[in-house]
């Protein structure tokens, strides 16, 4: 781009210069270099000719957002209502929308809520959902989002279920977990708990751990929420506790999932959720739990460990078929997180005593059985230590 400005001098080339410096401000947005961001369009504004309302409505919705993004909420929302004026005689009627919404994002950061509300409703109806699906989708969750914090959650949920079905179909997860999330928020204050908790798993699964994690945390802590309010208790348990255990969960969200345990109590029997789930869904809780188990310090994870085998011995039906599932999750973890996890069931076999051990051991076996040879014999090295340091009468 800098040598695209110096091939087309400002004097020579008005408008291609212009256009450049434009495209420079966009480089320079998507690295976090504001300050020279602002100073490009700026630049470019001061160049384009009076009689280019499009480009320089264009110009001037990526300044709003550069000074939106410096936290210059004013000035942004000035920017954007400007962008819009030059827009609306052009019938550049989808990027008057994308001004729309992004005017309703600093006025809601500047407390104007029935302004912010007003500016999303003219970029809903802006956006064609053949066009621009994830720009419509992101109009609606944001319109949403805000009828729902002004306690109008009927309005809310339409728009929260068309954005949800936008981003499921243009294939955006980010959007999704979002937009489930809202719409989970909306059922609850409708009193549909278990509407909520279809929205919230939906979330927690598009809110990838990996890639999303404080929306992850978020998800898991709402989940939590909508499972206390329907009354399945160890599940509420469960899934709060998953939340507290992300690194990046917002505090928000801390407060919200330690609230949750202060009210059922810490504790839990992973074996009672799996209790009240087919076999089918066990696969899904047990990936998620071993998971968590590779966040707590050793002696939390000894401890939930300690309390698996514990209720794999009182429920000798199921034993084999729960380890091979818990086995099949621990194979999916990186080498260093599978020998943590190994490594906490072999301290919690010896700790139960000889015959404890030797029969976590034997189903143990039965269950790597079912596995291909590499990870049988993966499995019972890693857990062979029980009968080489178990205690001898």
């Amino acid at each position: 781009l800098q040598r695209a400005l110096e091939r087309f001098p400002r004097d020579r080339y008005p408008v291609k210069h212009a256009s450049i410096q434009r495209q420079m401000g966009l480089a320079l947005a998507s690295t976090g270099e504001l300050a020279d961001a602002e100073a490009a369009f700026r630049f470019a504004l001061e160049t384009y000719d009076e009689d280019l309302p499009i480009e320089r409505g264009d110009t001037l919705n990526a300044l709003g957002a550069v000074l939106r993004d410096s936290g210059r909420f004013e000035e942004a929302a000035e920017a954007f209502r400007d962008a819009i004026t030059l827009l609306a005689p052009t019938k550049q009627v989808a990027e008057s929308g994308i001004a729309h919404y992004n005017l309703g994002l600093v006025l809601r950061e500047l407390g104007d809520e029935s302004g912010a509300s007003a500016a999303f409703e003219l970029s809903v109806a802006s956006l064609e959902p053949e066009s621009h699906p994830s720009e419509l989708g992101a109009a609606l969750r944001e319109l949403g989002s805000t009828l729902l914090t002004g306690g109008m959650v009927d309005e809310a949920l339409s728009f929260l279920e068309r954005s949800l079905d936008l981003a499921a179909g243009g294939g955006d997860r980010a959007g999704f977990g979002a937009s489930a999330n809202l719409l989970g928020l909306a059922r609850l204050a409708l009193g549909d708990g278990e509407g909520a908790t279809e929205s919230f798993a939906e979330s927690v699964s598009a809110n990838a751990l990996t890639l999303r994690p404080e929306g992850h945390a978020m998800a898991k802590a709402n989940l939590a929420l909508a499972y206390e309010t329907s009354g399945r208790l160890d599940r509420a348990r469960l899934s709060a506790q998953q939340a507290l255990s992300v690194d990046a969960a917002p505090p928000m969200v801390i407060q919200q999932a330690q609230a949750i345990l202060e009210r059922l109590g810490p504790e839990y029997d992973l074996h009672v959720v799996l209790d009240d789930e087919p076999a089918a869904g066990w696969e899904g809780i047990l990936r998620d739990e071993i998971g968590h188990w590779t966040r707590l310090d050793q002696q939390r994870r000894r401890k939930l460990a300690i309390s698996w085998i514990a209720g794999q011995t009182s429920r000798p039906e199921t034993a084999v078929e729960r380890l091979e599932v818990l086995l099949n999750a621990m194979l999916e973890l990186s080498p260093g997180s599978f020998d943590l996890i190994a490594g906490a069931l072999v301290e919690a076999a010896m700790s139960l005593g000889e015959e404890a051990s030797a029969e976590f051991y034997a189903r143990s076996s039965l269950a790597a059985a079912h596995f291909h040879v590499p990870q049988m014999k993966r499995i019972e090295a890693a857990l062979a230590s029980i009968t080489e340091r178990r205690p001898t009468s």
